[in-house]
């Protein structure tokens, strides 16, 4: 299993740009290294609406399992 931080600015409806989007990988780092990306993650989107989410994806280890998701926020 492959743990990330994600996080995704959300627009405006008809936006004509492109959203931000950010994936961290943090599978094999400890809590206090956690807390620094996700803080960094955090530093990064002040001033902008954004979802931030823990996700847990296993399709490397079986492609038929589904990925789990927590929110963040």
């Amino acid at each position: 299993m492959r743990h990330y931080y994600e996080a995704s600015e959300i627009l405006p409806e008809g936006s004509e740009i492109k959203a931000d989007f950010i994936r961290m990988d943090i599978t094999d780092m400890l809590a206090p290294e956690r807390a620094e990306v996700l803080q960094l993650m955090k530093d990064q989107f002040v001033g902008l609406t954004y979802t931030l989410i823990s996700h847990n994806c296993y399709h490397d280890e079986n492609p038929k399992q589904q990925c789990t998701t927590e929110d963040l926020l």
